[in-house]
């Protein structure tokens, strides 16, 4: 009981829909955007936080009250399709927006790698349910990795603390028996290999 106690924690701490902001946040004070002004990396971040936390819970949440779906918990990968798809449509306008008042390319890049990893996680999981909790931790990896080449970025151990998140989250996963083994370690390599792969294409 302990123990999936504490993963239950671990899985509501370290939410997918968290990943995003705390990779930005990231991302603006420790990597391409710490010559930035506050003002700007405030809205940034706000507008990553609308559009990747605030929207997609709110969709779940309706989806629910309009019985389309079991469990705010999306169990099966046919209920997660909808939400997956709209939330790269929500990355898309969270690209628009920054790219509104663009200050840097490789913010707008990081946006729109958002969506297409996104996109990635969408066609996986047509066919596999795979663990988003664990796509949503690689993709941050993803995006660090990306960055780090970059001259004046001090993500050394921002990478290394994100693996280290996977593995929590990976544990806590497969602790509440919500996914398989296979399922886990699918999850974290699409989500990083989408978001390293695009960004680094992107920044090429």
């Amino acid at each position: 009981m302990l123990m999936n106690r504490l993963a239950n924690f671990i899985s509501y701490l370290l939410h997918p829909v968290y990943m995003p902001t705390i990779g930005m946040y990231i991302a603006l004070n420790y990597g391409i955007g710490i010559s930035l002004r506050a003002p700007y990396k405030w809205y940034v971040c706000v507008v990553t936080f609308v559009f990747t936390c605030v929207f997609p819970v709110f969709t779940i949440v309706t989806l629910k009250s309009l019985k389309a779906v079991t469990s705010i918990h999306l169990p099966t990968k046919e209920e997660r399709r909808l939400p997956i798809l709209m939330s790269a449509g929500f990355f898309f306008m969270a690209y628009y927006l920054v790219k509104s008042v663009h200050v840097i390319d490789l913010l707008d890049y990081i946006m729109i790698s958002g969506a297409f990893t996104m996109i990635s996680l969408s066609m996986v999981n047509f066919f596999y349910k795979l663990s988003i909790h664990m796509a949503a931790a690689g993709s941050v990896t993803g995006m660090l990795t990306a960055l780090s080449v970059f001259p004046g970025t001090h993500l050394g151990y921002f990478i290394a603390g994100s693996i280290a998140a996977a593995g929590v989250i990976g544990f806590a996963r497969l602790q509440l028996k919500a996914h398989s083994a296979g399922e886990v370690v699918i999850g974290y390599f699409t989500g990083f290999a989408a978001q390293y792969f695009v960004l680094r294409l992107l920044t090429f």
